[in-house]
């Protein structure tokens, strides 16, 4: 038997108490643990979040510390993380709060392999996983589901004249299949590695509008984007009364940097301007040749060149 497939997993954390439990976890509950690979650009204090380097696995861990006071958002540091793929053969994008599912790795390969056998490997598996919480000093999941979670764009979403960026809902669809999809969610997201190189994170995008540039410019390159019926892991949502997390936005640093966080945040939504309306943007931070905006707003919908949402009911089974 040859040896598995490589996976690439990709973290971006600001001040993240919940990293290396991340870490712990993925490896812990992997089929084949060895055929892990992280990529982690860690924005935090050492004093505060020190990194586990007596580990046996980190090695496996390509690792980027850099000051919160330097943090430019998470676009940006992911970007960062994705200089670390080696040309492995699969790419897994989290957040840095997640747990997973006992051999998770195997199950997405399956997954991925039974949408890639039937059309083609430019694939990208990608849903809002459920969640977790921890109840009393106690870790509580969400009960897994073997329906694909869709995601539509919010009821009352429009396209603004100034800016592109929407906001997104995940929405429950019926059947046990995976079903295809237009929008990626940048906190759980699976592919081939070649994804890395053909439609990279654009570092000048801030927060709001990375999933749809990321969508966007995979989709006009030949990716196709799937919703799979069930994601093997969960994420820490938050919940009224939990402990509020670090954000980059948070004043107490922010008000030291020398670019404040909606400076960050309008720069983004002008990139996005040039990007879906404008058509401004050349090289992998622009769009693909192999479909067009134009083929977008037919197959989804969503009409950038004429700045209109065509509603459309959700996907079923």
């Amino acid at each position: 038997m040859g040896a598995e497939p490589g996976i690439f997993i990709n973290i971006a954390s600001y001040r993240d108490r919940w990293l290396w439990p991340t870490v712990r976890d993925a490896l812990a509950k992997a089929s084949h643990p060895g055929r892990l690979h992280f990529g982690i650009i860690d924005q935090s204090e050492p004093e505060h979040f020190p990194e586990p380097r007596d580990e046996p696995w980190w090695p496996r861990v390509r690792y980027l510390r850099v000051p919160p006071i330097d943090a430019r958002g998470p676009c940006w540091a992911r970007y960062l993380a994705q200089g670390y793929y080696a040309g492995e053969a699969f790419y897994l994008q989290i957040d840095s709060h997640m747990l997973f599912q006992q051999d998770w790795d195997a199950r997405l390969l399956d997954a991925w392999r039974a949408v890639a056998e039937r059309t083609h490997e430019r694939v990208i598996l990608t849903t809002y996983p459920q969640g977790f919480r921890v109840r009393d000093g106690q870790i509580v999941t969400d009960r897994p589901s073997n329906r694909p979670l869709v995601l539509r764009v919010k009821p009352d979403e429009a396209l603004q004249p100034e800016h592109p960026v929407l906001h997104f809902r995940a929405e429950w669809a019926t059947g046990e299949a995976a079903l295809p999809g237009f929008h990626v969610a940048g906190g759980c997201l699976f592919s081939a590695g070649r994804l890395v190189e053909e439609a990279p994170y654009d570092p000048r995008l801030y927060f709001h509008g990375e999933e749809q540039s990321l969508a966007i410019r995979a989709w006009t390159r030949g990716w196709d984007i799937w919703h799979p019926a069930g994601m093997p892991m969960f994420h820490l949502y938050k919940t009224a009364g939990a402990p509020e997390e670090p954000q980059h936005w948070n004043a107490e640093l922010d008000r030291q940097r020398a670019q404040r966080w909606w400076v960050l945040d309008m720069a983004a939504k002008a990139r996005m301007k040039a990007l879906l309306y404008e058509r401004t943007l050349d090289g992998p931070f622009g769009l693909g040749q192999a479909r067009t905006l134009e083929d977008f707003a037919r197959f989804c919908g969503i009409d950038y060149p004429r700045r209109r949402i065509i509603r459309r009911p959700a996907a079923r089974g």
